[in-house]
């Protein structure tokens, strides 16, 4: 950065999380250390004087990934227009291949999964991959965030050795619910706004 300032503070907005980063002085001003996956952010602030406070907490990448392996259990929790039926996987995908009534299905549904840690470490970050659109993360039955844009990764700290429980509860938008509705023709385009249009600037077919 262009400044001569002493100290910063990163502030994640996505965790609340804060902490007084890692800094080097060069010759146009300063450096300060970060850690970013693809399509995350994060607000630093400096100071001209050493900030007092806890330090950033930065990690080591392991030297790869590990799977978590087993059975997922997908339960539908809230939604509509109806609950589709649970089921059970070994394989993640998107909730759309489980059944006709999932197809149509706009809501939340919840993944659970118990693993073991796979090694030793302080941490492990969990990688959900492709989330559409947000999904919630306990474990243990203990909040580990939510995530509403990518990176959809979130770190599990306090992991036991064996046996720990893995619930996300994932949501989606109402496109697949108001597919389902044109479908069947069903009315839903009950607007009373002239300004509403529709991919083509034209006004939307009455319902």
């Amino acid at each position: 950065l262009s400044s001569r300032a002493a100290s910063a503070t990163l502030l994640d907005p996505m965790t609340g999380l804060t902490g007084v980063a890692a800094t080097r002085r060069t010759g146009q001003g300063v450096e300060v250390y970060l850690q970013l996956a693809p399509g995350a952010s994060i607000f630093v602030r400096t100071a001209s004087t050493q900030v007092a406070g806890a330090r950033w907490r930065y990690f080591s990448s392991a030297p790869s990934a590990a799977a978590i392996q087993g059975t997922w259990k997908v339960s539908f929790v809230d939604g509509g227009h109806s609950l589709p039926p649970a089921y059970a996987v070994s394989s993640l995908a998107s909730w759309t291949e489980s059944g006709a009534a999932a197809q149509s299905f706009a809501g939340t549904a919840l993944y659970s999964i118990r693993f073991d840690v796979p090694s030793a470490a302080g941490a492990w970050a969990l990688d959900l991959g492709d989330v559409r659109e947000s999904a919630r993360v306990r474990v243990n039955g203990r909040d580990a965030g939510v995530l509403i844009a990518p990176p959809f990764r979130v770190v599990l700290a306090g992991l036991k050795p064996k046996d720990n429980l893995l619930e996300i509860e994932v949501t989606n938008t109402s496109a697949n619910r108001l597919r389902d509705l044109d479908i069947r023709k069903a009315p839903w385009k009950i607007f009373h706004d002239i300004n509403i249009v529709n991919l083509d600037y034209k006004p939307l077919e009455p319902a």
